[in-house]
């Protein structure tokens, strides 16, 4: 493989919305950011401050159009850039419903984008 995006699975979506980045643990507000792409398999973060700790979080995604939706995820990586941290996550155990919530999101998202 050549590049970063050939070992992709699924296909990313350039969106910038907020979301709010919880503790599974103690469902405690960790940060909030804002997204640079999407995909079914993960996103990509942009936040004020470096985070750790725990491995797993829950990202909680808004819409243009005010909906919601809650994934659980692990940081896969990150990068420092000026006075921001940039992260990627990969979700995990979406199930069934979760995963025609987040198709319906993904959709709206596409749509608004064109």
């Amino acid at each position: 493989m050549t590049n970063w995006e050939e070992k992709r699975y699924y296909k990313r979506y350039n969106a910038a919305l907020p979301v709010d980045i919880i503790c599974t643990k103690t469902k405690a507000l960790i940060s909030h950011g804002i997204t640079r792409n999407i995909s079914f398999g993960g996103l990509s973060i942009v936040i004020e401050k470096e985070i750790d700790g725990t491995p797993n979080y829950i990202f909680e995604l808004t819409s243009p159009k005010g909906k919601k939706v809650s994934l659980t995820g692990t940081i896969s990586w990150k990068h420092p850039e000026y006075q921001k941290m940039s992260y990627g996550v990969q979700f995990h155990n979406l199930g069934f419903f979760k995963t025609i919530s987040f198709k319906s999101f993904i959709d709206d998202i596409t749509k608004m984008n064109g």
